[in-house]
């Protein structure tokens, strides 16, 4: 998962963050969304009853002892992308899919994902000494007496580089504005940056645009150690030499060297490689960062960049030095695989409903992602038997193990370049696993559209934690406030929505702990803090399956357009407010007819919402049905740009509703390509991007009226006779 520990108190977060969207006053007139407020967690609101019953009944079965020995199964073995761990896994998932009777394809890619070799660090002057670049092993933990994978980030560029230590805080832009206001030279210097706040991969690439020619990361303790509470194995915080590996590679998700395509095994069309860092960055714990720190010299720093060393925080810039080596494998092309189980629908085969987790991991990764993976499985298990049974989903159900997440949503983004016209065709939705087990706390991001149906699917299971109550009600007693957020680049999400178009969902279980992407991330941290019993791991696999039978099996599928013209609305406010805050009080071109767009699609599907519950309840013939869900599928397809594939840069992404924020690739961005030009204050692209915004949305209410008169009473299609219900 591509997550990191935040500063504000929250602990990691099991899914990507997403900026709040509040619903200001607009100069259009919009339905309200059913059990939504812009994300908005409200009454859960079922959005038109199911074509088919049973989705309470069918994910009740989810209490199978063989997701906890998968678990044990898998977590037995660091998986990281391109080693021979992650092979066996994948031969591991595969049988498991297999013996369920599923379909299995395994999808083979070669990409460009170069392994660390040697990584060392060492603090020079009157004391030198090379600091801890491994965890140390624990009797308390059967799984940590191994060799993992060096500190090195993912996409680290090699290099040997001896210079003074700046500690930068986050590593944020204002960060560097700081160090710069305080006559503090980055340039050439050792960045020492803490997690937190952002994504790790723009702290390094905002320290290369302030001409850092190295960077270690660190977790400070006062983000995830033992200032939040009892270090591991005591308690589930991040002991003094606990590591967070991760993945510095940003824009595009994918292979670097095949943007936009798929790397096929075989596969002669590559081109060189943009946009990775280009110096080494290795990341330590914050014992060895206390030993960097303690001489740093230098003013003290503002209040704000203090950490919970006990220590003076000070900016550095000279005196003790660090000698920084990363040293790379001399083959950087590696084979992943994708494992693919197909259970294909009884009345329509062609219309694709994906559940999909990651199984690669930088150690164990019990947590991240052991626990969405046997969810995943567990999922299919139920799901299959009910098909062996007689009771087969009308729609083909995908359950898909995706490598190589860890270094930027590789495999899933693969499998997408790979199928994308069928993708563009057929697909309903796809839901995500990642990390959804480690605490009591619920947490979810949908693409607008489906946030009603997560809503009545997380009201239809029961809580892992509170006895008698649902997971929506038990998230409401726990975070008043709560919202759904958007999905944005954190997660195997991005590439579905961001460049086929595919609404998606992702949600799981968290709580604040220090194990992220370390040593400790094991099976033995899970069953003693992260989810004993096995109660969550359960609790998300009941609700995966929940959604699955019901968008495998409505009559009409669930999606509820008003909530998307919600948050349109939402979008533009923001983007009238900037143009104030910049001089344009009476707006721009295109602007308005943004306005008008939104409106009409909001009409539009406040239509076809009452239409849709009018045609269930009359029991429409399938075939008028049939033609209303492709519209509805298409209207999602009409949200992105046009072009192929993923491309390159910060602004990779095609949808025009939501996309990774180029500032901090964990958070979603509303309206992107008119946001990223606003930001920049470049009016022309504003303008530009206003009116293919507009244009993009009348496509989608096209759809939507289209799909309202394939309801409307009319002659029967040639050569089909009506027949209600089934």
């Amino acid at each position: 998962m591509s997550r990191e520990t935040h500063p504000d108190g929250r602990g990691t977060r099991t899914l990507c963050a997403a900026a709040a969207l509040i619903v200001l006053a607009a100069p259009a007139t919009l339905p309200p969304a059913t059990g939504v407020g812009s994300g908005s967690v409200r009454e859960a609101a079922n959005p038109r009853p199911p074509g088919r019953p049973g989705a309470e009944m069918i994910s009740s079965g989810t209490a199978s002892d063989q997701l906890e020995r998968m678990a044990g199964r898998l977590g037995a073995m660091p998986r990281v992308a391109g080693t021979p761990g992650a092979g066996r896994a994948a031969l591991m998932i595969a049988d498991q899919m297999r013996s369920m009777g599923l379909e299995v394809t395994v999808h083979e890619y070669d990409v460009w994902l170069p392994h660390a070799r040697a990584v060392s660090v060492k603090r020079l002057g009157r004391q030198p000494r090379n600091m801890a670049v491994a965890e140390v092993a624990l009797s308390e933990d059967r799984y940590t007496n191994v060799e993992h994978y060096p500190v090195a980030a993912g996409y680290s560029a090699a290099g040997d580089v001896t210079a003074a230590v700046v500690y930068a805080n986050y590593g944020r832009r204002q960060d560097f504005q700081t160090l710069d206001y305080a006559g503090v030279v980055v340039d050439g210097k050792v960045a020492l940056i803490r997690y937190g706040g952002i994504f790790r991969g723009d702290k390094v690439r905002n320290a290369e645009d302030a001409g850092a020619a190295a960077v270690i990361l660190y977790s400070d303790p006062e983000d995830d150690g033992f200032q939040r509470g009892a270090v591991y194995p005591d308690g589930p915080f991040r002991p003094a030499d606990g590591v967070q590996r991760g993945s510095i590679k940003i824009g595009a998700p994918g292979d670097p060297a095949s943007p936009g395509w798929p790397a096929l095994v075989g596969g002669d069309r590559r081109v060189p490689i943009e946009g990775l860092p280009t110096i080494p960055v290795v990341a330590l714990g914050y014992a060895s960062a206390a030993q960097l720190m303690q001489d740093l010299p230098g003013a003290t720093v503002p209040v704000g960049w203090e950490g919970g060393l006990p220590l003076s925080y000070r900016f550095g810039g000279s005196g003790t030095s660090v000698r920084v080596r990363v040293e790379l494998e001399d083959n950087p092309w590696r084979r992943i695989r994708n494992v693919v189980g197909t259970l294909a629908g009884a009345r329509h085969p062609d219309e694709w409903v994906i559940l999909g987790a990651h199984y690669d991991s930088w150690t164990h990764g019990a947590v991240d992602n052991v626990s969405g993976t046997v969810a995943m499985l567990e999922a299919a298990r139920v799901i299959a038997e009910q098909a062996a049974a007689g009771n087969r989903p009308d729609r083909t159900l995908m359950f898909a193990a995706w490598d190589a997440e860890e270094w930027g949503l590789i495999g899933s983004t693969e499998w997408v370049e790979e199928h994308g016209e069928q993708l563009r065709q057929g697909a309903v939705a796809y839901i995500n696993l990642d990390g959804i087990a480690g605490g009591p706390y619920f947490s979810a991001v949908a693409s607008p559209s489906l946030r009603a149906l997560l809503h009545a699917g997380a009201d239809a299971v029961a809580d892992p934690v509170l006895p008698g109550t649902s997971v929506l009600r038990a998230w409401l007693a726990r975070t008043p406030g709560a919202s759904v957020g958007m999905p944005g680049g954190g997660s195997d999400y991005a590439p579905f929505t961001a460049i086929a178009g595919v609404p998606a969902i992702g949600f799981g279980f968290s709580a604040a702990s220090g194990v992220y992407h370390s040593a400790y991330d094991t099976i033995d941290f899970m069953e003693r803090f992260g989810d004993p019993g096995y109660r969550q791991h359960r609790a998300t696999a009941s609700l995966a399956t929940w959604l699955l039978w019901r968008l495998g099996n409505d009559t009409t599928v669930a999606f509820d357009y008003r909530a998307l013209a919600q948050d349109v609305v939402a979008g533009l406010n923001a983007v009238r407010g900037q143009l104030d805050r910049l001089g344009y009080a009476n707006g721009v071109p295109g602007l308005n007819k943004a306005w008008s767009a939104v409106g009409s699609l909001a009409q539009a599907a406040g239509a076809l919402q009452s239409r849709l519950v009018a045609a269930e309840t009359s029991k429409a013939p399938r075939w008028v049905l049939d033609q209303a869900n492709a519209h509805m599928r298409r209207a999602h397809r009409q949200l992105t740009r046009a072009g192929h594939g993923a491309g390159t840069g910060a602004g990779w992404g095609r949808s025009v509703l939501v996309g990774p924020d180029p500032r901090d690739t964990y958070r979603s961005l509303l309206l992107p390509h008119v946001a990223g030009p606003l930001r920049r204050a470049d009016m022309g692209g504003t303008v530009l991007a206003l009116h293919e915004l507009a244009e993009r949305l009348q496509a989608v209410g096209a759809e939507l009226m289209a799909a309202d008169r394939a309801l409307r009473p009319a002659r029967p299609a040639p050569g089909v006779s009506v027949v209600a219900g089934r």
